[in-house]
């Protein structure tokens, strides 16, 4: 049959502990899709002082390597404070919350107001995205893409977001992450 391409075939994995290691142990997993804990993982292996391969632009910022041309976080004051590294935001952020090789930067939101965790939200860019992960908060945090609904974020889970979100910590705080 001329013209069309071939496919590959799709072959279902074998149910069972050896249909898992048959694939690259991702049973069900396509491949394809990132999920936290690959997001964690990837940051793990990034942060490793001894890995030899080149760390693209923007990946793992800190003083050696500095975050994405741009990103910020436009803060409930108006300021803007640029994503380089981890942000931590609370209404008194702790650093020892978030582990990791690389010392979070606090920013302080919501002072002495309840609605917001001490610890709340962390910000950081990973791989040129933004990626904000709810740190177990008390009343939870929202993300509004542009022109989406409200999305709650799942604690722990590092969920990247797009330039232009809005990112709802409660009690009428809100940052907005914003191209410089």
């Amino acid at each position: 049959m001329g013209g069309a391409a071939a496919q590959p075939a799709r072959v279902p994995a074998p149910d069972g502990p050896a249909g898992h290691a048959a694939h690259g142990g991702l049973g069900d997993h396509d491949g394809l899709t990132v999920i936290g804990a690959d997001i964690r993982r990837m940051r793990t292996e990034r942060e490793r002082p001894d890995d030899s391969a080149p760390v693209p632009a923007g990946v793992g910022a800190s003083p050696q390597r500095p975050a994405a041309q741009g990103l910020a976080l436009r803060l409930p004051d108006g300021s803007i404070e640029p994503i380089v590294g981890e942000l931590v935001l609370g209404r008194a952020p702790a650093i020892g919350r978030v582990t990791g090789t690389s010392i979070p930067r606090p920013v302080v939101i919501g002072a002495g107001d309840p609605d917001i965790s001490r610890t709340h939200l962390r910000v950081a860019v990973e791989g040129g995205t933004v990626v904000v992960t709810d740190l177990e908060s008390r009343n939870g945090t929202h993300v509004v893409a542009p022109g989406q609904s409200p999305v709650r974020l799942r604690p722990t889970e590092p969920t990247p977001v797009l330039a232009d979100t809005v990112i709802d910590l409660g009690g009428g705080w809100s940052v907005q992450v914003v191209n410089r």
